[in-house]
């Protein structure tokens, strides 16, 4: 592996895009080409770019790989690779399609599964709405084969939980051994053997202190649900605008903006329903639920890196909220990559009063969180 790397692990690299200010060109090769690659649509243009960056520089492919591989995008980048074959490695492209044919072959797989616990839930009376990776496959790609997911996640009503446990019981599912920060989170994963695992969510954001900040109201969401249709059977997910707060919290919130793979979804889901998007309503709900910041940031940077078609006037409603102190944090999780786990829980609260609130309800409910946050502000420093 070359210099470009140096003895920074590849996972510590993942985060290559978050930026106040997104620059095309401080990017390296190999950052250039994955953003590339990762285009709805390679355009003549991109594709001039594409032949310049091969043909011109010295391209570190195993570095390449490994940003493909830790944002799990080779499958996304299949596609793009395949009209310049003659300039690429073959390893390179023979990893790629090697991802490609996994992922493929997993999500089928993980497809039947879903199919037959769905008919249990069903009879059961359990409304389980698929969010993230799994309805996202149809959802903005539309096709199984693109996006790779771990696991499988569904959202139900907490009083639903114990009839979804008994049944994925009987299938043979064995509930995960609980983790240390696990009363601080609303999901419980169930695996069945090696290859599947469900991810129970009881809570919108799967964080029970933000689900308590936020107050969104479940049975609105479960009451707006929407159908995805997989072919030979359809599952149950998040209404449009939900979706969309649900990508933007997850990954600004649960995931402090890590993760290249989250804003390509957001580009491929907001490019899917273009046309069905009621963005006042999500200004509206970003206001009723002070969460305006998540927002505006998760939606700047993917418009930054993909030129995703978001109106004008939803950062102008969005943007006066945006504070001073968030660019000088926002720069310094962009030094540190993906160290400083989940900082930006407390930074994206859209007022200083709700971030008070967030860490002494925190702390008073969950002391353990104390060394931890400390843990993490000192890595800031």
């Amino acid at each position: 592996m070359s210099g470009r790397t140096g003895n920074i692990p590849i996972f510590k690299k993942i985060d290559h895009y978050l930026s106040i200010n997104f620059s095309f060109q401080a990017l390296s090769p190999e950052e250039k080409l994955i953003n590339l690659y990762t285009k709805y649509e390679l355009l003549e243009g991109f594709n001039g770019e594409i032949s310049k960056l091969l043909t011109g520089e010295n391209i570190d492919w195993e570095y390449f790989l490994g940003i493909a591989s830790a944002n799990k995008i080779e499958p996304v980048i299949y596609k793009n690779i395949q009209p310049f074959g003659e300039k690429i490695p073959f390893f390179v492209k023979e990893e790629i399609r090697k991802k490609t044919a996994l992922a493929f072959g997993r999500n089928v797989e993980n497809l039947n599964v879903v199919k037959h616990l769905s008919g249990f839930f069903e009879a059961a009376k359990i409304e389980a709405l698929f969010i993230k990776g799994f309805s996202l496959m149809m959802d903005a790609y539309r096709e199984p084969g693109v996006r790779v997911f771990s696991d499988v996640d569904v959202l139900i009503k907490e009083e639903d939980f114990s009839a979804m446990a008994n049944i994925l019981k009987e299938e043979g599912f064995i509930r995960e051994n609980k983790h240390i920060f696990h009363d601080y989170r609303s999901q419980t994963v169930f695996s069945l053997g090696k290859k599947f695992c469900l991810d129970v969510h009881t809570g919108f954001l799967g964080r029970k202190m933000h689900d308590k900040m936020l107050g969104i109201d479940m049975n609105d969401v479960f009451a707006r649900k929407r159908e995805i249709d997989f072919k030979d059977f359809s599952v149950y997910t998040l209404d449009l605008s939900h979706t969309l707060v649900y990508l933007c919290l997850h990954l600004s919130l649960n995931h402090s903006f890590a993760g290249l793979i989250w804003y390509v979804d957001i580009d491929r889901f907001v490019r899917n329903h273009s046309r069905e998007i009621d963005w006042n309503e999500i200004i509206e709900i970003a206001e009723k639920h002070r969460i305006k910041k998540p927002l505006f940031y998760t939606l700047l940077f993917t418009e930054k890196m993909f030129a995703t078609p978001i109106p004008d006037h939803v950062f102008k409603k969005l943007e006066k909220f945006q504070k001073n102190f968030d660019k000088t944090v926002l720069t310094r999780m962009k030094e540190k990559n993906s160290e400083i786990d989940y900082m930006a829980e407390i930074l994206l609260f859209d007022n200083y009063s709700d971030i008070t609130k967030f860490v002494c309800l925190s702390f008073a409910r969950y002391p353990y969180l104390i060394p931890h946050f400390f843990k993490i502000l000192f890595r800031m420093i």
